[in-house]
Parts: structure tokens; sequence; C-alpha cells
């Protein structure tokens, strides 16, 4: 369903209500029979005139008076709620002053409101004091966890004003929570309006009114319950649909895949499994035909193959569940021999004793509330390499590849016969990658690890299959990565002089003195949580920073969290777009443009309709790219860029970056990727607070 459905289902509904009186069929004063007769419902009322005519003129003046005044607390408390999310002083101020509004008895507002102001007037005031604080504090509670997503500081960093921030990237993904917070303060309204002019503050007889109906007919509702029964359904009714409607309209703001559903494989008898777990002749549409996977007792299978395939998909079936928009034809989970219904309960059930999971994007599975310490062993956490402290930390105080092995080892804790791990290692430098190599051989637990690094896969597992086509073949020999095209080197664009930043009240990184010319590819490499991130951020602008940074020309900030770096309410398009918008570019021609920037990175002219939600990883990273060199930025600050992408792919990427160097792109790139790093003019390494050059031997 489209979103303008329920739009129109809403104005259909309101406009009826709005001009019912048109079509009484007679006047709402006139005297048709005697009082309270029922002899055709719904009859006549206290002073024997038509039922049907006053109810169908009666619900105008409520709707006239609930929905602005509804609407009005709500967008009151949208502006309040977004802008509390965006700026410390006017969060602390919201917060507290709604608080102390929400303090004040409610009944004692609206009744003061209603001596001394016109029932409309009350209404409104009522709604503002009472419902604003509400809206302003729900929105701010949704919008504030997305002020430090990677589409949000891509937007800063491009130079957009804060009001476009907000209504631009924030408002639309709270779109949904604003619609429906919207209809619960117009339910408030409705219920207000109708308790005013039921106590007699409201419009006065003979004038029609659902409210009025009801007081002035509850001396004969025995004689006749229809003068009651029928304005009490209509007001219920019409709340009902004001509700339910903008809250539809509001989950469509944001739409998510549907599930098309399960169709079971034909009875008939079941060979035993020779393994642990088991997908047998899986067919999905569009991307698996008859596919076979087992995984014996103990065994380690790396499963590897281009970004895109399906290599999360198969991984979700291995867990038991069909995820949103894939349809599953055909074919069997098997556990010990056992069939397990994907998508059942017993699956969930099965899924809790057995299987432990680290997904693509671990940071967040974290309740940003729970510390570290309550979610996974301290001695798992120290074996995995992370300080002394992380115990006492939240989610939101770790670098990627930190959350990243926390959650591994929430999943070890349970010490599952099933492990299913998605791309574990992509954020870890070569040393961390070893103590989680050591880790998962020192368990050997049944392990199905999707990955893109190749020769990780190699080392640590017992078998390294390819997904290619729909169907798994084993792995291939590990690909020898080319080496960059020489660039030659212009000007300094980038200049750190003695550079520290701070976050949360601690210094990340001191002493950072370094140079960027123009077509340099300069790799930072380090430990994870070292401050590569919070260096990039600095230099940005996002965070405060001590020395000098001098930068020449515009930037690009590209994220390392492929989920947080497009706007799920935007089109992979419209995201691509946005920079060549501001630059000035007419939508036809940004249009055009867009097509080749999602080109240039190996995405189709089909990709620009898509949402974020219905691509994969790396699909997401490569458009994110796009869109940050849609400006022609003369620096881009890259974190992570290749991590969601397989070898081949990453080679791509890596090429149009060469290519975009020659134009005069200097290049700042975050990685843990040796291959990577290999291909820059000079490798940096961020350890212990200090930035300092490596010398080539």
């Amino acid at each position: 369903m489209r979103a303008w459905l329920p739009a129109f289902g809403l104005l259909a509904v309101t406009v009826t209500v709005l001009c019912g009186g048109w079509f009484a069929p007679h006047d709402v004063t006139e005297v048709v029979g005697v009082p309270w007769s029922d002899e055709v419902p719904p009859g006549t009322d206290v002073l024997g005139r038509d039922v049907l005519s006053r109810l169908l003129a009666g619900g105008a003046g409520l709707l006239a008076t609930a929905l602005p005044a509804g609407l009005a607390a709500s967008l009151l408390g949208t502006v309040a709620g977004l802008t509390a999310a965006w700026t410390p002083w006017v969060e602390r101020l919201v917060l507290r002053t709604s608080a102390g509004m929400l303090a004040v008895p409610g009944l004692l507002v609206v009744l003061t409101c209603a001596v001394a102001l016109p029932s409309w007037a009350a209404v409104l005031a009522g709604m503002v004091l009472l419902g604003t604080p509400l809206s302003a504090r729900v929105v701010h509670a949704a919008a504030t966890p997305l002020r430090r997503a990677g589409f949000v500081l891509a937007a800063v960093v491009r130079g957009e004003r804060p009001r476009a921030v907000l209504a631009r990237e924030l408002l639309p993904v709270v779109g949904a929570t604003v619609l429906s917070d919207a209809g619960l303060r117009v339910v408030a309204a409705m219920q207000l309006t109708v308790a005013v002019h039921a106590l007699g503050l409201g419009p006065q007889p003979p004038a029609p009114d659902w409210a009025v109906m009801i007081r002035e007919n509850l001396p004969g509702v025995a004689l006749n319950p229809w003068s009651v029964l029928a304005p009490a359904a209509a007001i219920a009714a019409l709340t009902t649909v004001l509700l339910l409607g903008l809250d539809l309209l509001g989950h469509r703001i944001v739409p998510m895949p549907v599930p098309r559903g399960y169709a079971p494989p034909p009875a008939g008898p079941t060979r035993r499994s020779a393994g642990v777990v088991e997908l047998r002749e899986v067919t999905v549409e569009s991307l698996f035909a008859g596919l076979d996977l087992t995984v014996a007792q103990g065994e380690i299978v790396g499963i590897v193959g281009p970004t895109g395939t399906g290599k999360t998909t198969l991984l979700r079936l291995l867990l038991g569940d069909v995820r949103p928009g894939v349809r599953m034809t055909a074919g069997q989970l098997l556990w010990h021999g056992e069939p397990v219904a994907l998508g059942s309960r017993a699956a969930r059930r099965w899924r809790r004793r057995h299987v432990g999971l680290v997904p693509q994007d671990p940071a967040t599975t974290l309740d940003p509330l729970r510390r570290i310490g309550s979610v996974a062993p301290a001695d798992v956490l120290a074996r995995l390499g992370l300080p002394a402290d992380v115990a006492r930390r939240r989610p939101h105080a770790l670098s990627g590849g930190q959350a990243q092995r926390v959650v591994l080892a929430r999943a070890l804790a349970a010490d599952p016969e099933l492990l299913l791990l998605d791309e574990p290692t992509s954020g870890l430098d070569a040393q961390t990658r070893h103590l989680v190599t050591e880790e998962l051989t020192s368990r050997r637990p049944s392990t199905v690890i999707v990955t893109h690094d190749l020769r990780w896969a190699v080392s640590v597992c017992d078998r390294v299959v390819e997904l290619r086509h729909g169907v798994l073949v084993p792995a291939g020999q590990t690909p020898t990565r080319p080496r960059p095209a020489v660039v030659e080197l212009g000007e300094p664009v980038l200049r750190l002089d003695d550079v520290a930043v701070e976050r949360r009240g601690r210094e990340l990184v001191h002493g950072v003195g370094l140079e960027l010319a123009r077509g340099e590819f300069l790799a930072l490499v380090g430990p994870s949580g070292a401050g590569k991130s919070t260096l990039l951020h600095g230099v940005a602008g996002l965070h405060p920073v001590t020395g000098r940074v001098d930068v020449r020309g515009s930037v690009a900030l590209l994220g390392q969290d492929p989920v947080a770096e497009l706007n799920p309410a935007h089109s992979l398009g419209s995201s691509v777009a946005r920079p060549l918008r501001l630059a000035g570019v007419r939508r036809r021609a940004a249009r055009d443009r867009v097509v080749e920037l999602l080109a240039e990175v190996g995405l189709g002219p089909e990709f620009a309709v898509r949402r974020p939600g219905e691509c994969s990883g790396g699909q997401r990273q490569r458009a994110a790219l796009a869109r940050a060199l849609a400006g022609d930025p003369d620096v881009l600050l890259a974190d992570e860029a290749t991590s969601a992408l397989d070898a081949a792919t990453a080679d791509a990427v890596l090429e149009v970056l060469d290519r975009r160097r020659a134009a005069g792109l200097a290049v700042l790139f975050v990685t843990h990727d040796d291959d990577v790093a290999a291909r820059a003019n000079r490798v940096f390494v961020l350890v212990g607070g200090r930035c300092v050059e490596r010398v080539s031997t």
C-alpha cells in the first residue's frame, strides 16, 4: 500500500465529517416527531428533532476544534523535540520545562482554560500546554540516538545548516514516530473537546454537536437508545480512524520489505543428515536454486563471494529465519537430521538453546542502557583483547571493532553448539584478528563464517566455499591484489600540526602532525579503539580539537558503518543527489549524474530507487561512497570504506579512488586491511594516542 492511500483516506473522512450537514435530510432544528421516538432508527431526540440529521451535522464542530489543536501540539512538540536532540542547551531547557509543565494537574489546566476562554481556544490552549511537552519528549527520545548517525555527520561535514539537517535527515527518519504521536494528540484533543462540550462550555442548543447530543438525550436513553449510542459511536469511530490512519501513514514514511511468506516443501521421507546442521535443496527467488550446505560437528566453514549475492540471507536461513522480503519456495533446514520449521516459534526456541550469532552490524544489537559487563563474561572479553575497563562502559563508548568483539563474546558466553558469524573481523586489525582466531579455534563449535577476507578464512576455516550465481562452490586461490596506479602529487590540501582530540573529557589522540597532498592516498592504521575514527571526525570538524587543522578546499566524510551511513527514509538516488542539489545542479541533471555516480562505484541504475533496507552491506557502502564523491571534494576522509566488500569489489572501489586522485582528490583512509594500506603512498600508525609514519623497508 502506498503512502498516499492512507493520506487520501484520512482526507476523505475529514471532509465527510466537516461537510456532513450538507447531506442532512432535515433541518437540524426542525421538529419531525414526538420526542425520543425510535420507530425508524435512529429516531428523534429530546425535542423530537431528527437524530440522523443532527448526527450528520454534529461532527464538524468537534473535528474543526480538535484537529487543529492536536496537530498544533504535535507540531510544536516536534520542533521542540528535534531542536532539543540537536542543541544541548535547548535539550536541557525543553526537558526541564516539559517536566515542570507535566507536573501540573491536567484537570486543573483544562478547567481553568475552559472557564477563561471560548471552547475552541480552551481546547487549543489545553493541548499546547499539556500535549506539546509529551510530543517533545517522544520526538526527542526518537531523534537523539540518530544525531551521531553517519548520514547526519556526512550532512554536517558537507556544510548543511542545522535546520536543513533536522528537516532533511532527522525528520524523515522519525516521521513514523511523529505521525503516530500526532494521532495520539488529535485523539486527546477530541476527548478534551467532547469533555468541554459535554460540560456545557461549548456550543449551546440548538446547535448540533455529538457531545451535546449525548448530554441532552441521556434522560431518554431507555426510550430511544440511538439518540445516545449514535453520537457516541460516531465519536469512537472518528477517533479510531484518525488514530489508526495517522499511525498507518507514519509506517509508510520508512517502508520496510514485507515478508512474502515461506512455502514449505512437499511432504515426503527425510534422509538422515550427515552433519550438525544442513540446508538441503534450498530455493529462494532471485538468489538460490537447489542450494545444499552441510556443517559437521566441530567444523568451521567459511563462505565468501561477491557482495550482494545472498551470503547474509544464507546465514539467516541457517539461523532458522527468513528475512523480510525473501520468498523461499523449497528446501529444508535440518538440525541433527530433524527438520526445523523456518520462522516458527519452535525455530525461535531452537535458536535460543543452540545458536550463537554475530550479525553484520553488531553494534546495533547492543542495549544502549546496559553496561558491557552485564552482557559478556570478563574472561572472554580479556581474551579478545578488550581493555580492563570495558565492562563498565556502555555501547556508545565503544569503537566499531570493540563492539564487534563484545558481541562475539556475548555469543560465545552461552557455549553454543552452532556459531554463525557475519563479517566478524571487518573492523579489526591483524593482531586482534589473531585473538579472534585463537578463541574460535580453541572452542571448536560448529561454525559458519561469512567474510570477505579470503586470506583469513583460509587460515581459520576447515573448508571455504564461495557463493556465486546462487550455488556454493569450492573457493579459489587467494587473489593477488593489484598495485595502484602512479598519481602525480600536487600542493598540500590538508595539514595537521600538533593536533589533539578529546572525547567525553578524555584525550584520545595528541601530538598528531601530518600533511596530505593533492592526489595523495594516505592510510591510517592502528589497533581497534586507538582513536582513528575520532581523529577523522576531529579533522572533519565534528569534535573539538587543539592544535592546527588547515584544510584547503571542501571535505567529504565516509563513515565506517554501512547501516548508519545512509538515511533509511531516502532512496539511494535521493541520498546521492543531495550534494549535487546543494551545489546548484538542476533536478533533471542531478538524476542523470546520480546514475553515473552509482555506475562509477559498480551499482546499476535500478539502485537509484532502492532504499538502504533493500540493499546488502556492501551495496550500501558503495552508495555512501558515491554520495561522498558527488560533491567533487578536495579531501575524502574515508573510515573503513571497503570493510563490507569482497576483494574484487574492494579493488574496483579503490581503482575509482585512483581515478579521482588523478583528478586531484586527496584521500585519508582509515583501514585494517593490509592490502589496502599497501596501495597507499604513505602509512601512518595510530597507537597509544600518537600518530607516527610507518617507514617502508
